[in-house]
């Protein structure tokens, strides 16, 4: 898959780094991450640049350098030779060596507002100049001096953020991945474009790049069941397979359902780690996920991502198997993907649709965007496996169980329904 996403990097992009912004947009599955960072191991080889991606969490964080692992880009030491760190661990180093915050905050996150507020006020009474985040890079050259920035999850940045990263690298030395409507942080997408006097060029993905053939297949038939007219991804040829199970039934019953996922992933040479289950609030109890309590039970380490805990580190073993929040699952990939409560995903965030603050247009239906809203949605954790998707349904009598049993009658070649 590594090698896929490698042969569709184009010469000229990498003419373009530097000259202009570039932007990669495109649905889930495309491959905007892997083409970025194999961009970022091009500059890094061929030219020694040092590149830094920037991301807004550290579960992306971590399966970001698993990836830099897996295709190979770290140095004898076992260090990824591309610098991968969340948005907000940056712009903490970058705050502190222009003065704009003190060198110990215990309270930082609640702070983080304020001081992104107090950078671009002082930009604005002058009081504050890019020269300044010059200097400060010459004072710290290893945690802030990069050639050139990347960023991961573009379109879910807050804009101060943007104008911020614009003001200390200028928009030319920074490449933009764009996943469109996949919004996890805020209601409105960030556009990267809007830098005045500088370049953008904008480059549109359509081929599905993460995932093989037969899941790119299931995401247009499944995006077309939800009246996402303008969703699709093509499916690459060159990546041929590709399978989705729907276990119908109660979700503490998938012991032996998941004991034939781990042992076929590892036939094919993948460690537990390079799995990812998804679940929903309900099944987040006291910190903890109910699954991570169940894997236990069942023999398995387990890096519960669902824990702030366990949030803000990492994955300490390959034998460990990642569960994560579908809130949190924007961005990151496994070969095979458990996806536990589908249907009470779609009814959970159809319910936490909100109008927005200036109103709906009286020509707009308000249940319809409710609807469409919960169908895009449903699209981020559908678009995160490469080789095997599992679905799991409570009852194929509530709404999103019946799209699922309708897609099963018309691929059965690739969709497998199992009860458990």
């Amino acid at each position: 898959m590594d090698k896929i996403a490698n042969e569709a990097i184009q010469s000229d992009w990498l003419e373009r780094i530097g000259k202009e912004q570039l932007i990669f947009e495109g649905h889930g599955g495309t491959g905007k991450t892997m083409i970025l960072l194999g961009l970022a191991w091009r500059l890094q080889k061929d030219h020694g640049a040092r590149v830094l991606v920037l991301t807004y969490n550290n579960a992306l964080v971590t399966d970001l350098r698993r990836l830099l692992a897996l295709m190979g880009r770290y140095d004898d030491s076992g260090r990824t030779l591309v610098e991968v760190q969340t948005v907000h661990s940056f712009l903490t180093r970058c705050f502190r060596q222009v003065g704009i915050m003190p060198d110990k905050d215990d309270n930082f996150y609640g702070n983080y507002q304020k001081y992104k507020r107090d950078a671009l006020d002082l930009y604005q009474q002058q009081a504050l100049a890019p020269d300044d985040f010059k200097k400060a890079m010459e004072a710290n050259p290893t945690d802030l001096s990069w050639d050139y920035v990347f960023v991961d999850e573009g379109q879910d940045w807050p804009q101060d953020e943007k104008e911020l990263l614009h003001l200390i690298f200028t928009p030319s030395r920074l490449v933009v991945a764009d996943g469109r409507d996949q919004l996890v942080r805020q209601d409105d997408r960030c556009d990267w474009s809007l830098a005045a006097g500088y370049k953008t060029k904008r480059v549109i993905l359509k081929k599905g790049l993460r995932m093989k053939a037969n899941l790119a297949r299931f995401a247009n038939a499944l995006a077309r069941h939800l009246d996402l007219v303008d969703w699709a991804v093509e499916d690459n040829p060159e990546s041929v397979g590709g399978k989705v199970i729907v276990a119908e039934g109660e979700p503490v019953s998938m012991k032996g359902l998941l004991e034939r996922i781990v042992s076929e992933a590892k036939e094919r040479g993948n460690h537990p780690v390079d799995l990812l289950t998804c679940v929903p609030p309900q099944l987040v109890i006291d910190g903890r996920s109910i699954a991570s309590e169940w894997y236990g039970e069942w023999g398995y380490s387990v890096w519960d991502g669902t824990s702030e805990r366990r949030r803000k580190t990492f994955p300490m073993s390959t034998d460990d198997l990642r569960i994560v929040q579908y809130d949190s699952c924007r961005g990151l990939e496994g070969w095979s993907v458990m996806n536990f409560d589908v249907d009470n995903l779609y009814d959970y965030k159809l319910s936490s649709w909100r109008a927005p603050s200036g109103g709906v247009p009286p020509y707009v239906d308000e249940e319809s965007l409710a609807k469409k809203f919960a169908a895009r949605w449903m699209m981020i954790p559908m678009t995160r496996a490469i080789d095997t998707l599992v679905l799991h349904i409570r009852s194929c009598d509530s709404f999103f169980g019946g799209i699922i049993r309708e897609l099963h009658r018309g691929y059965r070649d690739m969709i497998e329904w199992i009860k458990i």
